[in-house]
């Protein structure tokens, strides 16, 4: 850095911003953008992520809790999914731990299209 001359003696020039602090700032803005894309195309930050690894459909939660349920008896969960592709997506099956679950309303075909439940 050149100095500026001055009544009082030399000056040196700072930089706007330090080399350090750069990629710092850089980094936030991309990731403020990014998320602000998310939200407005897709409703929620964890839908464009889901987008962005290659997920067009998913579900919102992955784990619902059915409560305490007695042998014998029947227990319903919901699980809500979305369709992110251009396009209708028809669900065929679905993959569970427990032997004990009973898939009934598939196949499910989605609406059109982002956003489709």
């Amino acid at each position: 850095m050149a100095p500026i001359p001055s009544a009082g003696g030399d000056i040196r020039r700072r930089p706007l911003l330090s080399r350090r602090l750069r990629p710092v700032l850089f980094a936030a803005v991309g990731l403020a953008l990014l998320g602000g894309w998310s939200f407005l195309r897709f409703g929620s930050i964890s839908a464009g992520l889901a987008y962005l690894r290659g997920y067009r459909v998913f579900a919102e939660r992955d784990t619902v809790w059915a409560g305490e349920v007695a042998a014998g008896t029947e227990a319903t969960v919901a699980f809500q999914l979305r369709n992110l592709a251009s396009s209708p997506v028809r669900v065929l099956g679905a993959k569970s731990d427990c032997a004990c679950l009973a898939l009934d309303d598939l196949p499910w075909r989605s609406r059109r299209g982002p956003g489709g439940k």
